[in-house]
């Protein structure tokens, strides 16, 4: 437990850090922030490579941008460090109900989870979605991951 914190904390400060940086308007050469990585956290936790999603089902960067319901007037990497701090706060949030989850595969799992309940309020099949040939998800942590993402990330 105190990894995740520790990883949700270094999540919030790079969030921190990278939003009282220096404005890259000017000559077009922003300086390096001392103490700051050019690879932000989304970089690092966020699928490239994600698996399609079911058929009939829109692009999956649509569906993912929203659950972190950036402010329109943000500026591109303010909103991808947002989207890279949400993704941390999901993969924890997974952690927490099942040690097992929390991969970035399981990240889109869960966007595709919350396209079903947008369309399936009392979808059941989050535990068969979570689950795996070498790791079964209980229909109780399936009923937990389904609330999860309602309450905090499926907007």
């Amino acid at each position: 437990m105190r990894t995740l914190t520790a990883i949700a904390v270094a999540g919030a400060l790079v969030l921190a850090v990278s939003a009282c940086g220096g404005s890259d308007v000017g000559d077009g050469k922003a300086e390096p922030q001392p103490g700051t990585s050019k690879a932000s956290i989304s970089q690092v936790t966020t699928p490239s490579q994600a698996p399609a999603g079911e058929p009939g089902t829109p692009p999956l960067s649509t569906h993912y941008e929203g659950m972190a319901a950036a402010p329109s007037d943000m500026s591109d990497r303010a909103k991808q460090d947002l989207l890279g701090l949400k993704t941390l706060e999901l993969q924890v949030a997974l952690r927490e109900i099942d040690p097992s989850l929390g991969a970035p595969a399981d990240v889109n799992k869960a966007v595709q989870q919350c396209v079903r309940l947008r369309s399936d309020n009392d979808s059941k099949d989050a535990a068969q979605r979570f689950s795996s040939p070498h790791h079964q998800v209980t229909e109780a942590d399936g009923k937990r991951i389904n609330a999860m993402l309602r309450e905090r990330f499926c907007p």
